[in-house]
């Protein structure tokens, strides 16, 4: 290649926000995959063009569809004969969309059939916890594909047939592992994959233990002051359990006897939010969702006709004069002790 500053092999090449690129992924053929940039200044009709020099496609045959999921469905929408004028960007197209690119002069689309097959499957990394490995440096993981209106009992079962497992203590039950909140709620399995928040990539953990039935949730609590560094704790409660049936159950979880506990929720990044102070009120009522995290605090909630309310302490000037003077004095008294 040879660039002399403006030039590359004598071509000029346009540069400026109007041809910035667009990475499309083009499916063609038998089915064979390209994935290139192209100036999002370019029409439909030139977009073609290029790939008739890419593709062993006619540019006069060449018929462009996009590929689009809409409510967990994906579908191949073609462009109509009016996108033929309209750029890459008023088309809003972006980096990463797929295309499929099909011969007219074919019966049959392999690479659409191909395609949408692919997207409505999903590809797991998945781990069994469910036997003892601590000879072992790791657990044992593999990868399963399903399609996406699977249901997670019948998820559950591919994975025990990929691992061979001949019991699982309480039938099992699937986690996804976070990267960054590491193992999440038990999944419930009368729901799809999808529903369930399952992704392609995604870590899928089988474990022992019973999977939460349709009316239950499940939560985690840290028990007592947060400064006793006491480990997080987990149960399954009814949905429609009221706060002192749960927080009854934590107490006893946790070890703690008595009454004088009171729950508490936390926001996003685990820090304290509002005091559950209804204790007759259900979860549900109380916004409670499965996999929050609450807090288990020491100290009983006022009961119904009481209020709670914040006291602060306000200086007035007069305290500001006398600590200001009391702080001198002991500097002064302290510089003749040294003297």
């Amino acid at each position: 290649m040879l660039w002399d500053g403006v030039q590359i092999q004598g071509e000029s090449i346009p540069t400026g926000v109007a041809t910035e690129p667009v990475y499309l992924n083009v499916t063609y053929g038998n089915p064979s995959q390209l994935s290139q940039g192209f100036p999002k200044n370019c029409t439909l009709g030139e977009l073609k063009l290029m790939l008739g020099e890419l593709t062993p496609i006619d540019p006069e045959n060449l018929k462009l569809c996009q590929l689009v999921t809409k409510d967990d469905t994906t579908s191949a929408v073609p462009f109509s004969p009016i996108d033929e004028g309209k750029t890459l960007e008023e088309l809003r197209l972006k980096d990463g969309d797929n295309l499929i690119a099909e011969d007219t002069k074919e019966t049959s689309s392999v690479a659409k059939d191909s395609l949408l097959k692919k997207s409505n499957k999903l590809i797991l990394e998945v781990e069994n916890r469910c036997q003892d490995y601590s000879a072992m440096d790791a657990y044992p993981v593999t990868t399963v594909e399903i399609d996406r209106e699977t249901r997670v009992s019948d998820l559950k079962a591919v994975i025990i047939s990929a691992f061979t497992i001949s019991s699982v203590p309480g039938g099992g039950r699937l986690r996804v592992e976070d990267s960054n909140l590491g193992l999440r709620p038990p999944l419930h399995e009368e729901q799809d994959v999808v529903t369930a928040g399952l992704k392609s990539g995604q870590h899928v953990v089988i474990q022992p233990g019973s999977p939460p039935l349709t009316d239950q949730m499940t939560l985690t609590f840290t028990p007592g002051s947060p400064s006793d560094d006491l480990q997080d704790l987990e149960i399954m409660v009814k949905k429609s359990c009221t706060v002192q049936q749960c927080m009854e159950e934590m107490v006893q979880k946790a070890g703690f006897s008595g009454d004088n506990w009171h729950l508490r929720k936390t926001n996003w990044c685990g820090e304290a939010g509002e005091i559950l102070d209804d204790v007759a009120s259900s979860l549900e009522q109380c916004d409670i969702k499965d996999g929050d995290h609450l807090l288990l605090e020491e100290g009983r909630v006022p009961p119904k006709g009481y209020l709670q309310l914040p006291v602060y302490f306000l200086k007035t000037n007069k305290d500001r004069n006398e600590g200001m003077l009391s702080w001198i004095a002991t500097g002064i008294s302290g510089e003749a002790k040294l003297k």
